[in-house]
């Protein structure tokens, strides 16, 4: 029987309200912290952010920044996220809807001018634009197959795939690990890792699709 670790909780500076008539609002796991959400959008910005290997760290509604709005007015904002890359950039990300994104990108405009040192390095502003339905669903494999990993299986493929050459068919790597179900959900982990890369990034990631082995770095 795997037996996990008890869950981490949220970091977030502040909690959503889970009671709302209009927005979708909870919360998710990732690498066994709690990620708190105000929207689906937020869900699917924290999936899309969890597939990204070159992301380290996500924190959820971090500190509020403050800052000095067009009229000299002192304010705070409280980005969604706060994502430290693997180079040691700190990004802080806002999440809104590309039809009522305005305020928003005045706003991190503003705090871009003022940031002070070490608070961050870069300020954004992601929408719905931002990402295809294709990387949407992809994201949300990808998280939905990091819960509950077995080590053994992920292992198994990292055997497998570890003197690979070119490309090779997700499919035919189930079928070599005798895995079944669990072997293609080892392998999307993967995916997720950066360990293996789909050659088609504009296609959902199916038994038919191929991938193919990340350099070492």
């Amino acid at each position: 029987m795997d037996h996990f670790p008890p869950t981490l909780p949220t970091l977030a500076s502040r909690l959503p309200a889970l009671k709302s008539r209009s927005s979708c609002r909870g919360f998710t796991i990732h690498r066994n912290r709690v990620l708190v959400f105000e929207s689906h959008l937020e869900l699917m910005v924290i999936w899309l952010l969890a597939a990204m290997p070159e992301v380290a760290t996500i924190v959820d509604q971090p500190p509020p920044v403050p800052y000095l709005d067009h009229a000299g007015v002192e304010r705070t904002h409280t980005f969604d996220f706060l994502v430290t890359m693997r180079d040691g950039r700190r990004l802080f990300i806002a999440v809104k809807p590309a039809k009522r994104a305005g305020k928003a990108l005045i706003v991190a405009k503003a705090i871009a001018a003022q940031l002070k040192p070490g608070i961050a390095d870069e300020v954004h502003v992601v929408t719905d634009a931002a990402f295809t339905r294709t990387e949407r669903h992809n994201a949300a494999l990808i998280a939905q197959c990091a819960r509950f990993p077995v080590t053994e299986h992920d292992e198994t493929i990292d055997r497998i795939t570890a003197r690979m050459t070119g490309a090779v068919r997700i499919g035919h790597l189930v079928e070599t690990s005798g895995l079944a179900g669990m072997g293609f959900r080892a392998i999307i982990r993967l995916v997720g890792s950066g360990l293996l890369q789909p050659v088609a990034t504009r296609q959902r990631l199916t038994t038919d699709s191929y991938v193919v082995r990340r350099p070492s770095i």
